[in-house]
């Protein structure tokens, strides 16, 4: 309660303020889980996606002692994609009362980079690069991969951000006033969902488009048969 009430002040402790105030919080708590837990756990996701592709069992023991996810790689990958990306959002974010279209570039400016920042994790997991040589191979891989890459990351990331854009912190609050303050769980269940959705599927998905990159073209069957002979009339 301390630290609390000297930043955000005594009232966030007291009904319902306090009830709006985890709906604040979320997305600071959400970003500390993300860069201690988060980041380490997509490196072992990416493992277990490679345990697939290599036809061995799942197992999450396999992937952490073969000592392809290495924190600090990850950390740095993990700090340097989420802070680009939120110094884009915030600084067009800024201009965006000012111009409207600014919302939506800041939006579609935040989707191309983590685009390409995207298989900077994957890189490090799979090829053992370091966090300074998967960022240029994870944009290397994006270029050569437009739009697979775009979609898989155009998708779940939109859908985050239209939750936030249409769920801000102060009409939640205007909601709560209106009706009962115990509605900010619905919005409070609801984006812990689509966060949570929207990590996997971009993780998951990302991991396997490496795989599927490299994986040898189909090749159909010729058949070397002798053609019939036309019996002539």
């Amino acid at each position: 309660a301390p630290p609390i009430r000297y930043f955000f002040s005594d009232r966030v402790l007291h009904y319902p303020v306090h009830l709006w105030f985890l709906y604040h919080a979320m997305k600071h708590t959400h970003l500390v889980a993300a860069t201690l837990v988060g980041a380490f756990m997509t490196g072992v996701a990416c493992a277990m996606v490679r345990q697939t592709h290599d036809g061995t069992p799942l197992s999450v023991r396999g992937a952490l002692v073969s000592g392809q996810v290495r924190y600090g790689a990850v950390l740095l990958i993990w700090t340097v994609t989420w802070g680009s990306a939120r110094l884009l959002m915030e600084g067009l974010g800024q201009l965006a009362p000012k111009a409207g279209w600014l919302l939506w570039a800041a939006i579609g400016s935040t989707v191309v980079l983590q685009t390409l920042l995207v298989y900077a994790i994957p890189a490090t997991v799979f090829v053992g690069a370091k966090w300074w040589k998967a960022l240029w191979l994870s944009i290397r891989e994006t270029l050569r991969h437009p739009v697979s890459s775009l979609l898989l990351v155009a998708v779940p990331t939109t859908a985050v951000i239209a939750f936030s854009v249409a769920f801000p912190e102060g009409r939640v609050g205007q909601w709560m006033q209106q009706s009962h303050a115990e509605i900010v769980f619905v919005f409070i269940v609801g984006q812990l969902i689509l966060w949570t959705v929207a990590d996997v599927l971009v993780t998951i998905g990302v991991a396997h488009l490496w795989f599927s990159h490299r994986s040898p073209p189909a090749t159909t069957s010729v058949s070397t048969s002798p053609a019939p002979r036309v019996k002539a009339a």
